[in-house]
């Protein structure tokens, strides 16, 4: 069988259902988070660099969070998208809960408009180191994590071949599943 990108077990919708955020994976859970979430009186940070699962934990958060009635607000910062619209600023009025991603993304200006915007909101960002608020979940690259995610997906990569793609994408666990698309790709039935 020739693969195709839609059938690429290391496809990016087949990968996101699958790779779900699961804290035990990266060492605590879902009740230790949120009872630090709370201490912190529900204004924290996710820190770590690229590729360690930040934006998923959120995205799992962003789900956890709407099954309880929140109304949540997510923002996407990234090196294209550094800055957000005045249409989020009305749409902060409405919602309970605000999940920055990529918060570095922001000037100090726009950051403090925001948090000015968002005052009495319960706030979550990711980042890439701490600032301003108090971190709850400090993501590190994870060998093991890796190993996890391939099985989880059901898929097995040369030893070989994931230790170079590790090394070489310092531990950016979306970099090596993205090698493993394009290795799974080039291979024929």
């Amino acid at each position: 069988m020739r693969i195709t990108a839609a059938n690429n077990p290391f496809r990016v919708s087949r990968t996101e259902d699958l790779l779900f955020f699961r804290p035990d994976w990266s060492g605590f859970t879902w009740e230790q988070l949120e009872e630090r979430w709370q201490e912190t009186g529900h204004r924290a940070a996710i820190i770590g660099p690229h590729g360690v699962g930040k934006t998923t934990l959120l995205e799992s958060w962003q789900k956890r969070l709407e099954g309880k009635g929140e109304q949540v607000l997510r923002i996407f910062l990234n090196r294209q998208e550094r800055t957000f619209t005045n249409e989020v600023l009305e749409k902060i009025e409405r919602a309970t809960v605000l999940l920055v991603d990529g918060a570095e993304q922001l000037t100090w200006r726009r950051r403090r408009q925001l948090v000015k915007f968002a005052e009495g909101k319960a706030w979550l960002e990711t980042r890439h180191h701490q600032a301003g608020f108090p971190v709850i979940a400090d993501l590190q690259p994870n060998r093991a994590l890796l190993d996890r995610c391939l099985l989880a997906l059901g898929e097995e990569v040369p030893k070989e071949l994931l230790n170079d793609w590790w090394e070489s994408h310092h531990g950016n666990l979306r970099e090596v599943l993205l090698c493993c698309y394009d290795w799974k790709a080039q291979r024929v039935g």
